[in-house]
């Protein structure tokens, strides 16, 4: 199968174009403005337990003359699919920032693991893949409003990161 938008090969049961971040499966071809867009940065983050995807984080930031439409998937395991999209003016983007984090929730885990671990000294490698798999980076963009928009990454993603820093023209 090829991406309308890109023409690259997609294989079969992905959502999304690898190359361009275009949603696979669509009907007809991407409209003119989707033509006319200077850059699409796809930007994915998976958490994992052993071979388990538990969350996975899809983040595409597709790049206009002066905005930014930011479509964030995550989709977790037994769980709908959350999509939430916004379009911000480059010029309402007060900062932008790169920083690693650890997921609430891992940690949170993690900790309880940590306490009976104490008592029966086997819980502590449970502990241990939680707090390995709560790690992970994430771009932050302050705006104008004080609203914060996260887009997770796995670190491999410096490229794309360092793109969307010179687009916004703030420096790292």
């Amino acid at each position: 199968m090829k991406c309308l938008l890109c023409n690259a090969e997609i294989d079969e049961g992905t959502s999304f174009c690898p190359k361009c971040g275009n949603k696979v499966g669509l009907e007809s071809a991407p409209s003119s403005e989707e033509r006319n867009s200077r850059q699409k940065l796809v930007f994915t983050k998976v958490k994992q337990l052993g071979r388990i995807s538990y969350k996975t984080f899809l983040s595409t930031v597709t790049v206009y003359a002066s905005e930014l439409q930011i479509s964030l998937s995550t989709k977790k395991i037994f769980r709908k699919e959350k999509i939430v999209e916004k379009n911000i003016q480059i010029s309402d983007i007060q900062s932008i920032r790169k920083h690693t984090v650890m997921d609430f929730w891992d940690t949170l885990y993690a900790i309880f693991f940590v306490i009976l671990g104490f008592f029966y000294p086997l819980w502590f490698l449970p502990a241990l893949l939680y707090l390995w798999s709560a790690y992970g980076k994430e771009i932050e963009l302050t705006l104008s409003n004080s609203e914060k928009v996260k887009i997770p990454y796995e670190g491999r993603a410096s490229e794309k990161v360092d793109a969307l820093f010179s687009i916004c023209g703030k420096n790292q």
